[in-house]
């Protein structure tokens, strides 16, 4: 059997998460992609997918419908005498669209107001400010350690290193392992039994070394 060799364990004033920094990296990035995947919806229905537009989604989830209600009032304005059912055919017309894009100024909204950077929209394409983005991320991830905590660590230190430093030496003296934690089954009655808990965390339990088996011999191992 291998001897253990053991690693002292040093807690660092502060510790970072990668994990955690590179997970909401990826969540930006797939807002992003998402409120880029709209842009073709948009269009189609005859809006500028731009930082105007974005911006106005962002105030509201219903937004497009003032957007739409103020366009159709607007172009009634050009108009002369246009029949009246005409006039609730081209309203109607606007709300369609209103409601083609309800969903998605719902999705822009809530991404928008979530994560709260400024933006731009260059060629077409959204993106958020990556600077303020990165200044947030760099505040992610960050654990600080109290004095209590590190004291504890060198506990725990000095606790695992006796035990290692005891299983080193039932290993090399081909010993019974008993430092590292062992169960020996008892017997409680015809054809049963019960685990009993043996090694050094079990007698730290007791605050006493349990030497009875050094009593009765040490047992080797082949």
């Amino acid at each position: 059997m291998k001897k253990i060799t053991f690693i002292d364990t040093i807690l660092p004033d502060t510790l970072v998460d990668q994990s955690v920094r590179e997970n909401y990296k990826e969540k930006i990035q797939q807002a992003e992609a998402t409120i880029n995947s709209y842009r073709e919806a948009i269009e189609k229905e005859g809006l500028t997918f731009d930082k105007d537009l974005l911006n106005t989604l962002k105030q509201s989830e219903t937004a497009i419908y003032d957007i739409m209600d103020k366009a159709y009032n607007d172009y009634a304005k050009t108009l002369k005498f246009v029949p009246k059912i005409e006039l609730e055919r081209i309203r109607q017309t606007y709300i369609d669209i209103a409601n083609a894009l309800y969903k998605i100024n719902q999705s822009i909204n809530g991404f928008l107001n979530v994560y709260k950077y400024d933006f731009q929209v260059k060629s077409g394409k959204f993106r958020f400010d990556i600077k303020q983005v990165n200044d947030y991320v760099e505040t992610l991830g960050v654990r600080e350690f109290s004095t209590l905590e590190k004291e504890y660590v060198k506990l725990l230190n000095a606790a695992t290193k006796a035990i290692v430093d005891c299983a080193n030496f039932e290993i090399e003296h081909n010993i019974e392992v008993y430092s590292l934690g062992t169960a020996i089954l008892s017997p409680t009655g015809k054809d049963t039994f019960i685990p009993l808990p043996r090694g050094l965390a079990n007698d730290a339990k007791t605050g006493i070394v349990n030497v009875e088996r050094i009593l009765k011999g040490i047992k080797r191992v082949d």
